[in-house]
């Protein structure tokens, strides 16, 4: 979607700022949205672009206007200075309009080009002009904490845009900051500063879709935004992956043949599903979530990049399995859990129609805590308060989602909370030592029959992915009914050689040790050497 394109853009960094007394403005990137092509997306990604400029001390923000300041003795200092000026100009006077020399200077410049680019335009008022857009710099540039030249100021302006706004806006273009317009209400004034020729803006800037009928402001649409954010799912794909995917749609043309904290718990984490080689999940199954690809830290929030793995079959060579299974059997901080469709492997006490009870404390896909946590038959209260909210706000968040490939019902969703208060020891242990910061835990099922997975099990999963847990699905049998219960595009399928019955997990699967240089040398051997053998063939 363009929209995304245009907020990553926003934020990528451009090349430090140009010397000071350059008169190119090439350093510079804007972009104007007008209109909108999908309503939640854009939400989503205002609060997104929010949630990365909290808190920066290199950006101005307007959101529906700048607002002009009613502080008389600040306007009569900026009437005073352009008394001063008008004749000699900005650049050649000692004006000090911000503490920072280098944009100080960078400023007088641009103003002095400004108001020659705009000069018949704005000539019967041109005083009103210039000690608004003095009064603007007095009042919102000093906000800016970081040193000019080793920043990329930026401007961010929402909504509607009068003929000075949009002037002052060109005049911060000319001084090297990066501006992002976003009207989706409206056609807009935007586009006159086309008339402006300032280097570096064209028609391709300006990206433009229907008009949207809702007239929300930059906080509603935020808002908005961060209640789509708890119901999207991310993935992000390996460099191998990529490639391996390149070479099955190009070189094999379908063939089928396949390349096989709590210390940080005042961020939100956020899970992003990694698409990878087979080889891959060895490589990263150990490696911190930093490591992974796709990871990103902020003030308030990580993008953790997860396993929601599905392995069908086994290869060929039998060995070779081995060694992946035990790969996943000694991963650190996991277990391993034959499934043979029943809960009771998972769960401390199986369902009984007396646990239809718990609907009581289910209302409108909202769980009341307090109510369940107070409660003197709650089985989780010796977990650590904060770890037993996080639980019920994720499975909150689960059946509000759309993840589920047919709608979930009440009775699932109440044998799903008691699915996740009767948890085993061992599956909560995991959460309890979870540091977001290290190696996250990892929770593998083997199944090895054609059973049919509960909806409860299925919505567990899913609450634990989204806790950062890795979930891996292994099939040598090749039933693959977890893709009737979740959304297809939540799992990452790997297709091994052949599907086996009764692949039985025995002592010689237990006893084969992995070798981790092996382990690191896999996409180099797998690659390279599958590579190798069809452009020999």
């Amino acid at each position: 979607m363009v929209i995304e394109d245009v907020v990553n853009n926003f934020m990528t960094n451009s090349t430090n700022n140009i010397s000071i007394y350059s008169d190119h403005e090439n350093s510079m990137k804007f972009q104007a949205y007008i209109g909108l092509e999908d309503e939640s997306l854009l939400n989503w990604n205002l609060y997104l672009l929010n949630q990365t400029l909290e808190d920066k001390e290199d950006i101005v923000i307007f959101d529906r206007g700048i607002l002009n300041t009613n502080d008389f003795d600040l306007i009569e200092k900026c009437k005073r200075i352009y008394n001063e000026v008008q004749n000699i100009g900005f650049v050649n006077s000692s004006v000090i309009l911000v503490d920072d020399t280098n944009l100080n200077q960078k400023l007088k410049n641009s103003l002095d080009k400004l108001l020659s680019m705009i000069d018949s335009d704005i000539n019967r008022t041109k005083t009103n002009f210039v000690v608004k857009f003095l009064c603007w710099i007095y009042t919102y540039l000093p906000n800016l904490k970081k040193e000019y030249l080793s920043s990329n100021y930026k401007c961010f302006f929402y909504g509607d845009i009068k003929k000075h706004e949009l002037y002052f806006l060109a005049l911060l273009l000319l001084s090297g900051f990066d501006v992002l317009y976003i009207n989706p209400n409206r056609e807009s004034n935007i586009k006159l500063i086309l008339n402006l020729n300032i280097e570096g803006i064209s028609e391709d800037k300006f990206k433009e879709f229907d008009i949207s009928s809702s007239e929300l402001s930059l906080k509603e649409r935020i808002e908005k935004g961060e209640e789509v954010d708890k119901h999207v799912v991310r993935k992000t794909t390996t460099e191998t992956a990529q490639y391996s995917k390149q070479v099955e749609d190009e070189l094999l043309n379908g063939t089928g043949m396949i390349l096989n904290a709590w210390q940080v718990q005042n961020r939100e984490l956020k899970p992003v599903i990694l698409n990878t080689t087979l080889d891959e999940i060895e490589i990263y199954l150990n490696e911190p979530l930093s490591f992974r690809p796709g990871y990103k830290i902020s003030e308030k929030r990580i993008d953790a990049p997860v396993f929601f793995s599905e392995i069908i079959g086994i290869n060929e060579n039998e060995k070779e399995y081995i060694k992946f299974i035990n790969s996943l059997r000694q991963a650190n901080n996991s277990v391993f859990i034959e499934y043979k469709g029943c809960n009771s492997v998972f769960i401390e006490s199986e369902f009984t129609s007396k646990d239809f009870g718990l609907s009581y404390f289910i209302k409108n896909d909202s769980i009341d805590k307090d109510e369940l946590i107070n409660n003197n038959k709650y089985p989780l209260s010796f977990l650590a308060t904060n770890i037993q909210e996080k639980l019920l706000d994720t499975l909150e968040d689960v059946f509000k989602c759309n993840w589920f490939e047919n709608p979930i019902s009440n009775s699932d969703k109440v044998k799903a909370l008691h699915f996740l208060i009767n948890l085993k020891r061992n599956i909560l242990l995991l959460l309890e030592n979870f540091d977001y910061g290290k190696i996250n835990p990892k929770i593998n099922i083997y199944v090895n029959d054609l059973v049919k997975m509960s909806t409860e099990l299925a919505i567990a999963l899913l609450v634990f992915n989204k806790l950062g847990i890795d979930i891996f699905i292994i099939s040598p049998v090749g039933t693959n009914d977890i893709e009737r219960k979740i959304s297809r595009k939540l799992i990452d399928v790997h297709k091994l050689d052949i599907v086996v019955e009764n692949f039985e997990l025995t002592e010689t699967i237990t006893s084969e040790k992995v070798d981790i240089k092996e382990q690191v040398n896999l996409i180099g051997k797998k690659v390279f050497g599958f590579i190798d053998k069809i452009v020999k063939s």
